[in-house]
């Protein structure tokens, strides 16, 4: 109720200012009306947290954490592995190793 009440108002003022004849006037109305609409709006209030939504933030919050660090050691390994490239053994090399494991 109060909502449409501004909203009256509000139309009104604008009626009123396209009513107006002298043009500058027409413009000082307008501006008045233009600056007036910011001040109608009220901020919504903030919720309250609730049990369920601090649980649910601390649960997401553990499983970003787990995931991060999961991230962090997969790359580290990485990084260790690129560090260490075996070199490519040609054809005779491995078939030197296999004839020395046969015997």
């Amino acid at each position: 109720m109060r909502q449409e009440e501004n909203f009256r108002r509000l139309s009104q003022s604008i009626v009123d200012a396209a009513e107006v004849a002298n043009k500058d006037e027409a413009r000082k109305a307008a501006a008045v009306v233009v600056n007036s609409i910011g001040t109608m709006v009220q901020p919504k209030r903030s919720e309250r947290p609730t049990a369920f939504s601090t649980a649910v933030d601390t649960l997401g919050n553990a499983i970003k954490a787990a995931r991060e660090a999961k991230f962090a050691r997969v790359r580290n390994n990485k990084e260790t592995n690129a560090e260490k490239p075996e070199a490519a053994k040609s054809l005779a090399e491995l078939l030197a190793e296999s004839a020395q494991d046969s015997a």
